[in-house]
């Protein structure tokens, strides 16, 4: 199945991959939770900016309260032409800006079987440049995965009394 990945359109990738691979690391927590296709937004410079985020790890039960992880565009890894990187800084600067707590903000991009991770901590960022999902590199995204979960838990045990879940 694996071979036709740069051939699968954002919902196999979904679908085939990356929900299952995110059901192993079990982000269904009591202060936090995933949330898939929600809005996003904020006012800059009295300009209201917003979009659609793929999936996200929040806290909050029914919409989510604080944003700690995102994953944001799932693109076929060929014939590709939105700016994912783009979209998905959008995300994790609302999102910075919504928590307003000095914390980094995490993130991931999908091209593809390449998996980039991004951070966001104050006015820079560092993207990883691609982990191969179809090479022994799987591992290395599960470890990172289930590493982000530990930060999340770190968090949210310190703020678990703003969260209301």
């Amino acid at each position: 199945m694996l071979d036709h990945v740069w051939d699968w359109n954002e919902e196999e990738l979904k679908v085939y991959f990356i929900i299952p691979l995110l059901n192993l690391v079990n982000f269904e927590q009591e202060y936090y939770k995933p949330f898939l296709d929600r809005e996003l937004s904020m006012t800059f410079h009295d300009e209201i900016i917003s979009g659609r985020v793929n999936f996200l790890v929040a806290g909050g039960k029914r919409s989510p309260k604080r944003p700690f992880f995102f994953i944001h565009e799932y693109k076929k890894e060929r014939d590709s032409s939105d700016d994912p990187l783009g979209q998905l800084m959008i995300a994790m600067v609302t999102a910075q800006h919504l928590n307003n707590d000095g914390h980094p903000v995490y993130g991931t991009y999908i091209m593809g079987r390449y998996w980039h991770f991004v951070i966001l901590a104050g006015s820079s960022y560092a993207v990883h440049t691609g982990l191969n999902v179809t090479a022994q590199e799987i591992t290395v995204i599960l470890s990172v995965l289930k590493n982000t979960k530990e930060i999340i838990e770190q968090w949210s045990a310190t703020v678990a009394g703003n969260i209301h879940p």
